[in-house]
């Protein structure tokens, strides 16, 4: 007998629900200090030891369903309660969907794949006919009077009879699921057969581990001039289809990220030696259990051209106003690049001056004052420059917001840079905004241009979408040097750079 403690029965407890509680409690603490580095491993013993802690539970609820509850009359010890049986049985239930359906057991009954499938309707059957054999076994005999042989034979056709209907169902089903994903699989790989095949662009499967051709489309034919026959087997490097290496090896590199590449722009050298731009996409995926490289290049050489023909054709418009305006003014007005006029600036005279508003204009009239004064500039020089300057700036500030204004020196000729980030003028702007007093548009430099020309020996000018320059020269000069002077005088300055 186990005793009194404190006028209070004890008694031991039982074994069995000791060794529950240490499974029970084992497969929690995995569940909740499990990282990422063991999370599967972490996840497989604890749902072993809930399956254990399950067939624990079970075996428990058993012996009370026949009447002999296990350990019961053993002493001191203390039988498991039918309560705690169920109550293992459904945390057992619990830590096993915690652990998820990738984790032993689940990982055998769980997903839509046969084995999984058949394993879902066999256990149970299992289980059943093993249960109803031993019940029959058990019970039968001890109730009615009947001979052991039959009850063996009734047990054994039942048993028979069950899981026949099971595997019959189970096959009916699993077979018409199997039949179906064959049905949909052969009609997708028809589909993708016929999409690889006509498509226009060019398709080709490499395989990673050698990066050979296992398969080309109709399209890679047209694109490259290789047949199918001549390209199977083949790596592109050995059939010279990168015209750069250098592209190939950045093309292969961005696939290594695993989020594939899209319109990756080189050129492809075709069997007859022409070359041809082609926009590339690709992506790693798996085929036969094998990574494979799927590329697909479109020929956009005809739209590149076209590009190029439309750049070409602004660069003649462009080219046509700004020889107009040069003639036009006699060389006065030349629009050019901004590296052109990086290149034409002389010397700086000290740091540059930011305007951000117009409330600022008059101090960067007293700023350009003293600095045109520093570098020698005399006041009837300096006055138009100051005046000319404050037309720019105050055409900075509205329409950029704000400009920059930087003094250079070269050969005895001032310049005065101001500078904005503005949307430029339009070209077709460009003769009224420059040459007409008083012209003004949203995108223009507007009104006062055409003073900065009367007020300068020189303006050059450049013009843009992402911003506006304005070089005023003045040097006192009866004699403009020529473009190609100017050009020339900034050559020099970085050669001797």
């Amino acid at each position: 007998q186990g005793g009194k403690l404190e006028g209070i029965p004890i008694a031991r407890m039982s074994p069995m629900t000791g060794g529950l509680f240490f499974l029970s409690g084992s497969a929690l603490f995995l569940l909740l200090v499990r990282s990422y580095s063991l999370k599967d491993r972490a996840s497989h013993v604890a749902g072993i030891f809930g399956s254990l802690t399950f067939l624990g539970g079970f075996v428990a609820i058993v012996g009370y369903m026949i009447g002999t509850p296990l350990l019961y009359g053993r002493g001191a010890t203390v039988p498991i309660a039918l309560t705690t049986a169920f109550g293992f049985l459904w945390l057992s239930v619990a830590v096993i969907a915690v652990a998820g359906e990738k984790s032993l057991p689940l990982q055998f009954v769980a997903g839509s794949s046969t084995q999984s499938r058949l394993m879902r309707a066999f256990l149970p059957v299992a289980a059943v006919t093993i249960f109803f054999e031993s019940f029959v076994v058990l019970f039968i005999p001890a109730l009615f009077p009947i001979n052991p042989a039959f009850v063996v034979a009734t047990t054994v056709v039942s048993a028979i009879i069950i899981i026949g209907v099971a595997v019959s169902w189970t096959s009916i089903n699993v077979g018409r699921s199997i039949d179906r994903a064959q049905a949909a699989l052969r009609s997708s790989e028809e589909r993708f057969s016929k999409a690889f095949r006509y498509d226009p662009d060019a398709i080709a499967i490499t395989a990673v581990d050698n990066m050979k051709l296992v398969d080309v489309n109709e399209g890679f034919t047209r694109l490259t001039g290789f047949i199918r026959e001549e390209a199977l087997g083949k790596s592109a490097e050995e059939l010279s289809l990168w015209a750069d290496p250098v592209a190939r090896a950045a093309f292969l590199e961005n696939l290594r990220d695993g989020t594939g590449v899209h319109e990756f722009e080189t050129t492809l050298i075709k069997k007859s030696g022409e070359h041809r731009v082609v926009a590339v996409s690709g992506e790693v995926i798996e085929l036969g259990g094998r990574p494979h490289l799927v590329s697909v290049a479109r020929d956009i050489t005809e739209r590149k051209q076209a590009e190029e023909a439309l750049r070409q054709k602004d660069r003649d418009i462009r080219k046509a106003y700004v020889d107009v305006l040069s003639a036009v003014t006699n060389e006065k007005l030349l629009i050019l690049t901004e590296d052109e006029i990086l290149a034409a600036e002389g010397e700086p005279c000290g740091s540059p001056y930011t305007v951000s508003s117009f409330e600022q204009l008059a101090d960067s009239r007293g700023f350009l004052r003293r600095r045109l004064e520093a570098a020698g500039v005399s006041q009837e020089l300096s006055k138009p420059l100051v005046m000319a300057t404050g037309e720019a700036v105050v055409n900075g500030v509205k329409h950029a917001g704000k400009c920059e204004i930087q003094v250079y020196s070269i050969d005895g000729t001032i310049q005065i840079r101001v500078t904005d980030a503005g949307p430029g003028i339009d070209f077709s702007d460009l003769p009224k905004a420059t040459l007409l007093p008083g012209f003004s548009t949203e995108k223009s430099l507007g009104m006062g241009f055409k003073m900065i020309m009367d007020m300068s020996d020189r303006v050059l000018l450049s013009t843009g979408p992402k911003g506006t320059t304005v070089l005023l020269e003045s040097g006192g000069k009866k004699e403009q040097d020529t473009l190609d002077d100017i050009l020339s005088r900034g050559i020099f300055k970085e050669e001797a750079g």
